[in-house]
């Protein structure tokens, strides 16, 4: 196995798991951990945005207007068919490599790392609500502190 192509993978994969947490925090309408919140959704578009399966029995008319109805609703922010979603959670590390998630951008090219989504509407999107903020360094650290840890837990566990 080779420990530099592992390190990388393993950066990538630690770097997603961080990318994928904060914007499921940013879609509840929470403060990521660079202290980033995305913009509310407007009350249109709480009370006309498709229904998720889970919230049809919540929400019934019973006799009320749909703004009534729905006017309490918290839907979550750029999540509606998770494709987004989806293309930002971490992908796989088999051996050395990092395999990505579908529609997923994840290279290390030097000391450069480069992620992203392929989904086609992402740069749209992120005009408004970066799913990925401009500057992720901290988090960049904090994967490469989580896979010194695992490489460091690995190589003990190869010389018991």
């Amino acid at each position: 196995m080779d420990t530099k192509k592992r390190y990388k993978a393993l950066v990538l994969f630690h770097l997603f798991g961080i990318i994928h947490r904060n914007f499921v925090i940013k879609s509840k309408g929470g403060t990521d951990s660079l202290g980033n919140k995305w913009k509310p959704l407007a009350a249109s578009t709480k009370i006309y945005k498709p229904l998720l399966p889970s919230e049809r029995r919540k929400f019934k008319l019973r006799g009320r207007t749909k703004k009534e109805a729905l006017s309490s609703r918290e839907p979550l922010i750029l999540i509606l068919t998770r494709r987004l979603e989806q293309s930002l959670r971490p992908g796989q590390v088999v051996d050395d490599r990092y395999i990505p998630s579908p529609e997923q951008i994840a290279k290390v090219v030097g000391s450069q790392v480069i992620v992203g989504s392929k989904v086609p509407y992402a740069g749209d999107v992120s005009a408004k609500r970066p799913a990925i903020p401009e500057n992720i360094d901290p988090w960049i650290d904090e994967a490469v502190q989580k896979t010194l840890r695992q490489l460091r837990s690995e190589a003990r566990n190869k010389l018991k």
